[in-house]
């Protein structure tokens, strides 16, 4: 399975409306219930490989992907200048376990306007969204305790 879409007509688009790939179904089911359990955001679909999420996008318009490193076909990182060339207004949240300077470097060199470690807390993700969805760039604590070494 490469990508799961909702029913978009129960949606009130007032709402972020965010894209979630990651390729393990209960790491991204776990985001989507804490991106959920805010009333600004919305998970409008899941996908689990690269071909997934473009699918997804060209079927679900969103505000925010947050985009996971290690998929199975493609890299995050390597994803991501894809998706901003494509759909440049969309914002691009990296979501990893990867907290190395080389990692974090890439990911926003490759155009990431937020990077995320995965053992971030609920109001960092949330946080991270919001700080995105606005037009800023965001570090969770952990990569800017990196950064700043």
């Amino acid at each position: 399975m490469h990508m799961k879409s909702f029913d978009l007509s129960s949606f009130n688009f007032q709402f972020t409306r965010v894209v979630i790939v990651e390729d393990h179904n209960m790491v991204a089911d776990g985001f989507e219930r804490i991106v959920n359990d805010s009333e600004n955001f919305r998970v409008i679909g899941k996908a689990y490989t690269a071909a997934g999420c473009m699918e997804l996008l060209e079927a679900a318009p969103c505000d925010v992907v947050l985009l996971d490193v290690g998929l199975p076909d493609v890299q995050g990182i390597d994803l991501c200048p894809q998706i901003k060339e494509k759909y440049p207004h969309i914002k691009v949240l990296i979501l990893t376990s990867y907290g190395e300077m080389f990692t974090i470097k890439r990911a926003l060199d490759a155009g990431a306007d937020g990077y995320l470690m995965k053992s971030c807390t609920h109001e960092e993700l949330h946080e991270g969204i919001r700080t995105v969805a606005s037009g800023e760039r965001y570090l969770c604590e952990r990569v800017n305790l990196t950064i700043k070494k």
